[in-house]
C-alpha cells in the first residue's frame, strides 16, 4: 500500500479504500511470487513464529451475509456465523486468502470450530493448536509446547529452520507493531477524539492486510504523525457531547456496518473495538 509522509487523513482513508478493494489481488501477487502464506482465524496464533519462518500470516474469518448462505449449503444452519462464513467461502474456493494459503492454523477456541477444522481438513492442509482454556503454570508449559509444535511444523512444511535469532528479530517487529497501534488507538482517548468510530475501525481492519511488515510499520507512522498534527490544530468532526461508546464481543469486520453507522448517526462516537 506505502503511504507517503505528504498525505493527509482524507488521502490516507481513500489509499485504505483501494488496498481493500484489491486484497484478492494482493494476496494473488504474493503467493506468485513465491512467498509461503499461513491463513490464521485467531489473535492468540503466535504471528512471531509465522514470521520468522519466511511466512506472511493473513486473517481468514469470513463476513457477511452471503458468506454465511454458502456456509448453509454444507452446515447446519444453527452452527455460529462466523463458522459457517468462513468455512463455506473456503469450502466453495471462494476465500483468496484460504485459496492462496499453504497452510491453514486453526485453534480450539470453541466445538464449533474443531469441527470446522476437521471438515476444511479435507480439502486444506490444516494445524490445530490447543489453547488452554485455563490459566495456571502447568497450562502455560502446555501452551509452550504447542507453538514449539507450530514451529516444528512450519519448519517442515516450508523447508526451512528457525533459529532463536530469527525469532527474537520477529518479536521485536511484531512489538513494535503493538507499540504504535496501542499508540494510534490512544487518540481515542481524547476529547473529542481526532477520528470517528468509522475511521478509527478503517484503519485497524485495514492494518490487518499489510503483508510487509516493514512497511505496514513506516504506514503507522505516517498515520500517527498526522494524528498529532491534528491534535495539535484541534481538528476533529467529533462534537465534544458525543456519547462515548465502546464495542465488543465480536469480530469489528463484520458487524460493522449493521452497528456502529447507527450510533454515529445518531450522535454518538465509537471509541474502541
Amino acid at each position: 500500500m506505502a503511504l507517503n509522509e505528504n498525505m493527509s487523513m482524507s488521502e490516507i482513508f481513500a489509499t485504505y479504500d483501494t488496498a481493500k478493494q484489491n486484497l484478492a489481488k494482493s494476496v494473488e501477487e504474493v503467493k506468485n511470487s513465491g512467498k509461503h502464506i499461513a491463513a490464521i482465524f485467531c489473535t492468540y496464533t503466535p504471528r512471531e513464529v509465522i514470521h520468522a519462518a519466511g511466512a506472511y500470516s493473513v486473517s481468514v474469518c469470513a463476513t457477511g451475509d452471503a458468506a454465511v448462505t454458502e456456509g448453509e449449503k454444507y452446515l447446519p444452519k444453527n452452527l455460529c456465523p462466523l463458522i459457517k462464513a468462513s468455512y463455506g467461502l473456503a469450502r466453495a474456493g471462494k476465500c483468496p486468502f484460504v485459496r492462496n494459503s499453504d497452510l491453514v492454523i486453526g485453534e480450539t477456541t470453541c466445538d464449533g470450530k474443531k469441527k470446522m477444522y476437521e471438515l476444511m481438513g479435507e480439502f486444506k492442509d490444516i494445524h490445530v493448536m490447543h489453547l488452554p482454556h485455563v490459566k495456571n503454570e502447568k497450562i502455560l508449559e502446555l501452551w509452550r509446547e504447542e507453538v514449539a509444535k507450530l514451529k516444528s511444523r512450519l519448519e517442515e512444511k516450508f523447508g526451512t529452520t528457525v533459529n532463536d535469532d530469527e525469532l527474537r528479530e520477529a518479536i521485536k517487529i511484531f512489538n513494535k507493531e503493538r507499540e504504535l497501534m496501542d499508540k494510534f488507538q490512544s487518540f481515542s482517548k481524547l476529547v473529542p477524539p481526532p477520528l470517528n468510530g468509522k475511521e478509527l475501525h478503517q484503519i485497524l481492519y485495514g492494518n490487518g492486510f499489510i503483508f510487509d511488515k516493514e512497511e505496514q510499520i513506516k504506514d503507522l507512522e505516517i498515520i500517527i504523525k498526522r494524528l498529532e498534527e491534528m491534535v495539535k490544530n484541534g481538528e476533529s468532526a467529533v462534537h465534544k457531547s458525543a456519547k462515548r461508546i465502546i464495542i465488543t464481543g465480536y469480530p469489528s469486520g463484520g458487524m460493522f456496518d449493521k452497528i456502529v453507522p447507527p450510533i454515529e448517526e445518531a450522535g454518538g462516537v465509537v471509541v474502541a473495538f
